[in-house]
């Protein structure tokens, strides 16, 4: 990843910040690096999502340090309506949402979520008259029962445009046997209400007037995380649910904007790559009659290295789920690396499948060594297999 090319932009060029800061604390430079503000943060605007996304709407800002004074925590409270809301625990939701990264593609950026947001369970407040800026980690407070003695907790807060596209701001996730420690978990009292806090990853978003917030809570978050052991459900109390949002209030107190120097347009440390690529396929399928949802990456690169070396790099990944056991989840990979030389050709692979149940996850990974000529070294290989009890995982 680089923040010269990554997606999504804004792209800007690293080097002379950090030429800058090692040049005043390893040279003793006196450029005055100490006296800049200590914080920038680029704030994010209402942005429509796109799954390559080049650039999300924005301004970079200062901040005089952290946390901000003008953060006031906004509470808010779950609209009139049913007491008790029932949610089904589905392995397959949070597709849309994609995976916690930012970087090149396949690795891309969340898509509408409204197709997650209507498997899942939704609290939505009033369009809003004015913006709302926050900067920080929304924090959700709520009382919630499972069917089942683990069980997750994933929530999205959600920015809804005019027309109902739902943009997602940030989200988090909590296995609720973590529900009081991660070192010492412990099993849910099947129908016992348990009061819970989830943080979600801390981001900075303005919405926009007109647009509505909107809590999406759901059983899991896959593929960004491996399903739950068992299907059930979950039965939240809404009289104690709340959402406190860390809202700035009043105008930054620091006029001057930070400036950067632009891209220069690629990653400046990738290796250069010839014209022809392999493909960037990135695809999410349904297998209706074998209850599966199932995700699908792959990418690679073709360039030039040392001594005349031409490099191949090949990336694979499957991962599935049952639609009806969130238990039953599964995940291939590969990676190939070759470098052919004009004296000879060499190959390397990894492999991996790892598979779960309802108790534990089982592994097999295959690594391949070759020379790919047929008086040369030939081919080694060796397999590691194990099971890991999943542990109230």
């Amino acid at each position: 990843m680089s923040p010269a090319a990554s997606l999504p932009g804004p792209h800007l060029d690293l080097v002379p910040e950090l030429v800058r800061w090692f040049r005043r604390w390893l040279c003793d430079e006196d450029n005055g690096v100490e006296s800049d503000p200590p914080i920038r943060v680029f704030v994010r605007r209402s942005t429509r999502p796109e799954p390559d996304l080049a650039e999300v709407r924005g301004s970079w800002r200062f901040e005089p340090g952290w946390p901000l004074e003008r953060t006031r925590s906004e509470v808010l409270a779950a609209e009139p309506g049913p007491d008790l809301r029932e949610l089904e625990i589905r392995g397959d939701i949070g597709a849309s949402a994609w995976i916690s990264c930012a970087g090149r593609l396949p690795w891309g950026q969340p898509t509408d979520q409204r197709e997650d947001d209507a498997r899942s369970l939704c609290y939505e407040w009033a369009p809003l008259e004015s913006e709302v800026e926050i900067l920080g980690n929304p924090k959700l407070e709520l009382t919630v029962a499972s069917s089942t003695p683990v069980a997750y907790v994933s929530a999205k807060l959600c920015d809804v445009f005019p027309d109902g596209t739902s943009a997602l701001v940030t989200r988090g996730l909590l296995n609720l046997a973590h529900r009081s420690s991660s070192v010492a978990p412990e099993p849910l009292v099947p129908g016992k209400p348990v009061p819970v806090e989830v943080e979600l990853e801390a981001t900075s978003w303005v919405f926009e007037p007109g647009h509505r917030v909107r809590l999406s809570l759901a059983g899991a978050d896959w593929p960004n995380v491996w399903p739950p052991p068992a299907p059930g459900k979950l039965t939240i109390d809404s009289r104690r649910l709340t959402l406190s949002l860390p809202r700035l209030e009043g105008e930054a107190p620091i006029s001057e904007a930070p400036v950067f120097a632009p891209s220069p347009g690629g990653d400046p440390h990738a290796a250069p790559t010839s014209d022809e690529q392999p493909a960037v396929l990135w695809r999410v399928e349904r297998d209706v009659l074998g209850r599966e949802t199932e995700a699908f990456i792959s990418h690679g690169a073709v360039y030039e290295g040392e001594l005349g070396a031409k490099v191949e790099e090949a990336y694979e990944g499957r991962v599935g789920v049952s639609t009806t056991d969130p238990g039953a989840a599964w995940a291939r990979a590969s990676c190939r690396y070759v470098i052919r030389w004009p004296e000879a050709d060499c190959a390397t692979e990894a492999r991996l499948s790892l598979r779960s149940d309802g108790h534990a996850y089982h592994l097999v990974v295959d690594v391949i060594a070759e020379e790919l000529a047929e008086t040369g070294i030939g081919r080694r290989e060796r397999r590691f297999e194990r099971t890991i009890p999943r542990q109230l995982q």
